[in-house]
């Protein structure tokens, strides 16, 4: 019991350290008329997706095969994750899809999207 509690521990702060790494990743997301400043919260996965196909989770590459199994396993120990999705904003909206049926697939249904406020 507690191996596994270490185990935990360690993969929470694998993640909250790497979160402000991966906002400034220079992807660059849509803009918004409204957005709220962004605040990491526990049991949060931020997916960021700089190139077609190309996936990235706390530093780490993953195709969307093998994100499947890291999402259900994270999904398991946090019943409330949440995924925000980091991706271009030129990316196709075939590509945006292919992601959230991926996330689906992994037992994950709160999805949001990371977007910019716009310069009005």
């Amino acid at each position: 019991m507690i191996d596994l509690m270490v185990v935990l521990l360690i993969f929470y702060m694998s993640f909250a350290s790497l979160a402000e790494q991966e906002v400034s990743m220079g992807i660059s997301v849509p803009t918004a008329d409204q957005s709220k400043k962004w605040k990491k919260i526990p049991g949060e996965v931020i997916l960021n997706m700089p190139d077609r196909g190309k996936l990235i989770v706390a530093g780490t590459s993953y195709t969307r095969a093998t994100l499947i199994p890291m999402l259900s396993t994270f999904s398991k120990t946090h019943p409330n994750v949440s995924v925000v999705i980091r991706a271009r904003r030129d990316l196709s909206y075939q590509e945006i899809g292919r992601l959230l049926n991926t996330c689906v697939a992994a037992g994950v249904w709160n999805i949001s999207f990371a977007c910019m406020e716009s310069n009005k």
